[in-house]
């Protein structure tokens, strides 16, 4: 005789099934999708690193022009300290103008590499069609957008402080007039 119930629920190894996904593969519309997108991501990687130097150039101009017209404007003297201080602190924010100018060129290279990166990665993926060509070029859009959640997580903790430094300027500023 069997040991066999024959009223108790078929079992069923739960764990080899899976919701139904792909293969895997990438599919021909996947490959059109990734070409489409490709040269799109080399241009504007193209046009970030353009927009960069352009930056640069503008605040080293600004910087110049910023501080040697401040320079230019005021007689440093001691007996007229009012206009020296004001001088000083204009050429010391034209630098800084420059400077912050710089310094946003410089966060602007690195979205503009890791999505130049990523299209020329997609394009070699097209030509090869190793796997190890798109996942690089899916890492440096993973990048991509980890460097910009971050800059951005930055700048929302940094506006609290740049309101308190500004209203401190302007009382001091109103304070010298």
């Amino acid at each position: 005789m069997s040991n066999i119930n024959p009223y108790q629920s078929p079992e069923t190894d739960v764990s080899a099934l899976r919701p139904a996904a792909g293969s895997g593969a990438i599919t021909q519309i996947m490959r059109d999708q990734l070409k489409g997108a490709a040269g799109w991501m080399r241009f504007l990687g193209i046009m970030g690193f353009i927009s960069c130097g352009f930056t640069v150039l503008a605040g080293c101009v600004f910087m110049f022009f910023a501080t040697s017209s401040f320079m230019s404007m005021y007689d440093f003297d001691i007996e007229n300290f009012a206009d020296s201080f004001l001088g000083i602190f204009g050429s010391l924010g034209g630098f800084v103008g420059g400077f912050f100018y710089i310094i946003s060129a410089v966060l602007m290279f690195f979205p503009a590499r890791f999505l130049h990166k990523a299209g020329s990665q997609i394009r070699v993926y097209m030509r090869t069609g190793m796997d190890s060509d798109l996942e690089e070029a899916l890492g440096n859009n993973r990048k991509l957008w980890k460097f910009t959640g971050i800059v951005t997580i930055v700048g929302i903790a940094i506006i609290p402080v740049l309101v308190i430094v500004g209203i401190v300027v302007a009382v001091s500023a109103a304070a010298f007039m």
